[in-house]
């Protein structure tokens, strides 16, 4: 892989950080539920607790969001640097609303199709969707998992 650590590197400390923020997030719902269950006021407010009840189920929510998906795709990211296998993709569909490319790539005749986060920096300006090509590095046991490498061109 070479030239593309930087992608698993990279991935694995964003993913550290989602399951750090969720975590965050679950004890700080956590804690407004403890104070609500103890009635103790919040830092001296005089508030009235149960209107705490709404805010402490948001931050669950969100803390399991930023949560939920994280060990499955850092799973992902060791089987594809672990068991990988490099070709060329082409980029098909560009989300606006997060930097997320969706992408095929052909092994062995059969065509997949895969989706990669590409990071802000000054190169993503260059990222041609669609009719990018790029190099794609797969896990070779299972294709479906794979992740798009924006640098390097082909």
């Amino acid at each position: 892989m070479g030239t593309s650590d930087y992608l698993f590197e990279k991935g694995l400390v964003e993913y550290y950080i989602s399951i750090t923020i969720g975590l965050l997030l679950i004890a700080a719902g956590l804690f407004n539920f403890y104070k609500i269950y103890k009635k103790q006021k919040y830092f001296g407010n005089e508030d009235n607790l149960q209107n705490r009840w709404p805010f402490a189920i948001i931050l669950v929510i969100f803390g399991v969001g930023f949560f939920i998906g994280t060990p499955g795709r850092l799973a992902e990211l060791r089987r594809i640097k672990k068991y990988h296998a490099e070709t060329i993709g082409e980029t098909i569909f560009e989300r606006q609303r997060n930097p997320q490319v969706t992408y095929t790539f052909k092994v062995n005749s059969k065509t997949y199709t895969g989706t990669s986060y590409y990071p802000q920096t000054d190169f993503d300006a260059d990222i041609k969707v669609p009719g990018g090509h790029y190099k794609v590095i797969y896990n070779r046991n299972n294709p479906n998992e794979s992740v798009m490498d924006f640098k390097i061109k082909e």
